[in-house]
């Protein structure tokens, strides 16, 4: 991938030549590379991969048009990592939060008693919530936890015996909505 630097004549380029080669920015530099071949049609994997990237260019393009105090919190995270804010915003669109663990040392079924989680996504996790269920999963009780310290900690505010056996579903929630849950 060759790299363009100090020719005034190429700011702001971006796009293909001829079908030949491209021109894009990567990590704030402009680069030129081959263009990309495709021999083969579109599988349906890649076509619902290719309508999700839409979305998310719709989404980055709603931001920048409409939500300016989320669009600059993007901007810096994007400054940050030397990558252009649209690509930050992109990548947040397409990948959800993970949910690393769920401690629930400290849950003894007792109101107060408290289930931590680590949640983390590409930027932000906006929300965990959580679900204690019975073993007949009947629900105890639902409730969003709270970020302190980096970690999402949720006390208990029903009592639950016996708490053997008990379930507990956690879901998290990034800034475009993306949504995962795991028990």
């Amino acid at each position: 991938m060759g790299q363009i630097s100090g020719n005034f004549a190429m700011v702001g380029l971006k796009g293909n030549v001829g079908k030949i080669f491209v021109y894009r920015r990567y990590k704030g530099k402009l680069v030129v590379a081959k263009m990309p071949e495709f021999t083969k049609p579109a599988s349906d994997k890649q076509k619902a991969h290719r309508n999700r990237f839409k979305e998310a260019g719709v989404y980055a393009k709603a931001l920048k048009e409409g939500n300016s105090e989320l669009y600059e919190k993007y901007e810096q995270i994007a400054k940050s990592r030397n990558l252009t804010t649209r690509n930050v915003i992109l990548q947040d669109f397409l990948t959800a939060p993970r949910i690393e663990h769920i401690n629930t040392s400290h849950y003894d079924g007792t109101v107060g008693s408290t289930i931590s989680i680590e949640a983390t996504d590409t930027v932000e996790v906006k929300s965990v919530t959580v679900k204690i269920l019975k073993a007949n999963d009947k629900l105890v009780e639902e409730g969003k936890a709270v970020k302190l310290e980096g970690k999402w900690t949720y006390s208990a505010t029903a009592t639950n015996t016996p708490v053997a056996n008990s379930k507990v579903v956690v879901t998290a929630e990034d800034l475009p909505g993306n949504i995962t849950e795991r028990s």
